[in-house]
Protein backbone atom coordinates (compact mmCIF):
# COMPACT_ATOMS: atom_id res chain seq x y z
CA UNK A 1 0.00 0.00 0.00
CA UNK A 2 2.70 2.29 0.80
CA UNK A 3 4.51 1.85 -2.54
CA UNK A 4 1.24 2.85 -4.35
CA UNK A 5 0.68 6.17 -2.46
CA UNK A 6 4.11 6.58 -3.17
CA UNK A 7 3.77 5.67 -6.88
CA UNK A 8 0.68 8.38 -6.60
CA UNK A 9 2.76 11.03 -4.68
CA UNK A 10 0.62 11.50 -1.85
CA UNK A 11 3.61 9.98 0.23
CA UNK A 12 7.41 10.74 0.02
CA UNK A 13 10.49 9.01 1.46
CA UNK A 14 13.20 11.01 3.57
CA UNK A 15 15.87 8.54 3.52
CA UNK A 16 17.03 7.57 7.10
CA UNK A 17 14.05 9.84 8.40
CA UNK A 18 10.61 7.98 7.36
CA UNK A 19 7.56 8.27 5.14
CA UNK A 20 5.63 11.40 4.76
CA UNK A 21 2.51 12.52 3.65
CA UNK A 22 2.89 15.42 0.58
CA UNK A 23 1.78 18.89 1.16
CA UNK A 24 1.37 19.66 -2.39
CA UNK A 25 -2.59 20.31 -2.45
CA UNK A 26 -2.46 20.47 -6.51
CA UNK A 27 -1.70 16.42 -5.69
CA UNK A 28 -4.39 15.72 -3.62
CA UNK A 29 -7.13 17.45 -5.13
CA UNK A 30 -6.48 15.50 -8.07
CA UNK A 31 -6.21 12.44 -6.12
CA UNK A 32 -9.74 13.21 -4.03
CA UNK A 33 -11.59 14.13 -7.98
CA UNK A 34 -10.05 10.78 -9.41
CA UNK A 35 -11.76 9.07 -6.37
CA UNK A 36 -15.03 11.42 -6.28
CA UNK A 37 -15.11 10.44 -10.00
CA UNK A 38 -14.93 6.53 -9.66
CA UNK A 39 -17.57 6.68 -6.36
CA UNK A 40 -19.69 8.73 -8.50
CA UNK A 41 -19.99 6.03 -11.38
CA UNK A 42 -19.79 3.00 -9.38
CA UNK A 43 -22.93 4.88 -7.92
CA UNK A 44 -24.53 5.53 -10.88
CA UNK A 45 -24.09 2.13 -12.19
CA UNK A 46 -25.48 0.30 -9.39
CA UNK A 47 -28.62 2.59 -9.90
CA UNK A 48 -28.81 1.61 -13.80
CA UNK A 49 -28.57 -1.80 -12.88
CA UNK A 50 -31.36 -1.75 -9.65
CA UNK A 51 -33.48 -0.27 -12.70
CA UNK A 52 -33.13 3.59 -11.32
CA UNK A 53 -33.69 6.12 -14.56
CA UNK A 54 -31.98 9.17 -14.72
CA UNK A 55 -34.43 11.35 -13.13
CA UNK A 56 -35.43 8.56 -10.20
CA UNK A 57 -31.76 9.15 -9.48
CA UNK A 58 -31.43 12.70 -9.00
CA UNK A 59 -34.94 12.84 -7.18
CA UNK A 60 -33.34 10.09 -4.58
CA UNK A 61 -30.53 12.26 -4.35
CA UNK A 62 -32.64 15.61 -3.37
CA UNK A 63 -34.33 13.47 -0.66
CA UNK A 64 -37.68 13.04 -2.58
CA UNK A 65 -37.43 9.37 -3.01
Amino acid sequence: ALVELENLNLIYTERTNGRFVTNDNKIINTSKNQNAKTLTNDFLQNMYDLGFSKDEIIEYLKGEI
